[in-house]
């Protein structure tokens, strides 16, 4: 059996150029074939839309790794039906020249024109091209995803920071307030003049902000005595406190 003839290079860009055309047109029929996703049904749009930023972009990442997964099992199959195909096809060809009378001169031909975008190494090759490139757009669209997720978890922390920070109107708030809050809160209440108005300064509070809460710390005995009990639990964990 004779050997290819050796290609020009003109004919080595042809192959080229063929090769990918037909990956763009593998990757178009993925898309068309592979790539459907269940359109969702109106109470699940209402549901998503009614998700805080924070639960909606985590939901988007976890669909967006899950996809990643399916896409992949998916190139694999399609590349393996095409694979598979196209070696049923040789075969059969193969075998209807082996079958001519001239057999020899026959299966030399058929080596001579087969195509050479059909062979072993073109296949792993444009699997290889394909799933690299799902990859490189699944980091890159997941990368963006984590940008606005990192976003999203600083502002919130930001406005829990700046809500936390102001200081209560009410009991309700006080009480809801983180407990490093309340105790600056309860220093305050307990501080003299001289100490409230330095924190008042430091913290950004305002007198007319003040004014409900310290009324409370001087009628209720109840809140008095808890905010005295919790500046004491403090001072009995403080170790430069405790009596030598």
């Amino acid at each position: 059996m004779s050997l290819p003839p050796q290609k020009s290079a003109k004919d080595l860009a042809q192959d080229r150029e063929r090769s990918s055309s037909l990956d763009k047109h593998r990757a178009a029929m993925f898309v068309l074939t592979q790539k459907d996703r269940p359109i969702p049904s109106l109470q699940e749009m209402k549901d998503d839309l009614a998700k805080d930023d924070l639960t909606s972009i985590k939901d988007r990442i976890v669909t967006a790794k899950t996809d990643h997964k399916s896409n992949l099992e998916r190139m694999y199959a399609a590349h393996a039906e095409e694979y598979l195909d196209d070696q049923r096809l040789r075969r059969e060809s193969r075998e209807e020249y082996a079958r001519q009378p001239d057999s020899s001169s026959r299966l030399a031909e058929w080596s001579e024109k087969r195509d050479p975008l059909s062979v072993d190494h073109h296949y792993l090759f444009a699997l290889g091209t394909t799933i690299t490139n799902e990859r490189l757009r699944h980091t890159a669209h997941l990368y963006q995803l984590e940008l606005t997720r990192k976003d999203i978890e600083t502002r919130i922390d930001e406005e829990r920071r700046r809500r936390d920070a102001q200081f209560p109107l009410s009991l309700a708030e006080f009480q809801a307030k983180p407990r490093d809050i309340q105790i600056r809160i309860a220093t305050w209440l307990s501080a003299d003049n001289i100490k409230k108005e330095r924190m008042m300064n430091e913290f950004g509070w305002v007198w007319r902000q003040t004014k409900s809460l310290a009324w409370e710390y001087g009628t209720n005995e109840e809140f008095k005595t808890g905010i005295l009990r919790l500046l004491e639990t403090l001072d009995s964990r403080d170790p430069r406190k405790k009596p030598i």
